[in-house]
């Protein structure tokens, strides 16, 4: 029950924190902001102070900003339509780009807390061939057949190429001898691994710095990439996952500790801002199209057209979210 909540909590906050953007870069650049909602459906509770009305409501999942003259037209020199076109542009990717940031943040937190792995045995996975093969506790892997290993990453590099066949690796033991070791690898989900966990060791913050941009940039192709997958045909819908499948993801991260809830709600914040521009009718991305049309044809496009458009793309990605929803329950009960 505690993990539910803690779910709900993380998903509510990422969004939160996402609407958050739109709102302080609107304040900042003098659009006028109606509400910022917390949470969805009836409202229970509302406060009003200056322009803004803040408001709780009784599903607490999302939240929304309403600026002046976003879906409406507005005779105040303060609504979003009346604003130029750079100040509507940097609200509308504002929330991404928190995401963005918080994403980054997290990411430096859990390196300064965590450390980084390195290529030293912590342990075994129980299926794992590396003890019977001769690795111990404490081993320090230099080098993976002819390749030398300088950090955990090479390791995954150099096994996300094997299809199998055994792997040589020359070993620092613990005494400072070193020796050379055959193990075969195990097959676990379509991938060849060591079955082993690496140590930790603590860095300095430049280096969290160095290494949280590097998770990061890692994270954001490694979505970019899935998207492209997507849209060659080249990924099934069983393949994606929706709320349900983050929920659960999320709630089985909650049961190993807080180390994997942090690097999920970073991943979760990388897939929320690159998702929400991307250039589809309804998202941030599509808004962003409609101002770079409108500047290049010097007036701004009907809101009443624009919102009709919106509205479509918002029905569609409504109706994939069902579909995807639909599969994630097929995937959770074992359907495939």
């Amino acid at each position: 029950m505690i993990n539910i909540l803690l779910v709900i909590f993380i998903f509510l906050f990422v969004i939160l924190w996402h609407e958050f953007g739109h709102f302080s870069i609107a304040k900042m650049v003098g659009v006028k902001v109606n509400e910022f909602s917390i949470g969805m459906g009836p409202r229970i509770f509302h406060k009003k102070r200056g322009d803004t009305e803040y408001s709780f409501r009784a599903i607490p999942v999302g939240g929304f900003v309403s600026m002046e003259g976003e879906e409406e037209n507005s005779s105040d020199p303060r609504a979003f339509q009346n604003s130029s076109i750079i100040k509507r542009m940097a609200i509308v990717v504002a929330g991404a780009t928190m995401n963005f940031i918080l994403g980054f943040l997290v990411l430096l937190l859990l390196y300064i807390m965590r450390g980084v792995d390195i290529p030293k045995i912590k342990s075994f996975t129980p299926e794992s061939n590396a003890p019977i093969s001769g690795l111990e506790v404490g081993d320090r892997i230099i080098k993976m057949d002819s390749n030398t290993v300088n950090s955990w990453d090479d390791v995954l590099t150099l096994m996300s190429k094997n299809s199998g066949e055994n792997v040589k690796l020359q070993i620092e033991k613990k005494d400072g001898s070193v020796n050379i070791i055959s193990i075969k690898p195990i097959e676990k989900e379509g991938r060849y691994m060591l079955g082993i966990y690496p140590d930790t060791e603590a860095i300095g913050i430049l280096s969290a710095i160095q290494m949280s941009g590097y998770t990061f940039r890692e994270m954001f192709m490694s979505l970019i990439n899935f998207l492209q997958s997507i849209f060659r045909g080249g990924v099934k819908i069983k393949d994606i996952s929706g709320p349900l499948g983050v929920v659960n993801v999320l709630v089985q991260a909650a049961n190993q500790g807080i180390i994997q809830v942090l690097f999920w709600v970073a991943y979760i914040n990388i897939n929320l801002g690159v998702i929400n521009l991307l250039p589809l009718p309804a998202l941030d991305g599509g808004k962003f199209i409609f101002l770079i049309v409108e500047a290049l044809r010097g007036k701004p496009i009907s809101p009443s057209k624009e919102g009709y458009v919106h509205l479509a793309g918002f029905m569609l990605l409504m109706i994939l979210l069902i579909v995807i929803t639909f599969q994630d329950v097929l995937n959770l009960i074992g359907v495939k």
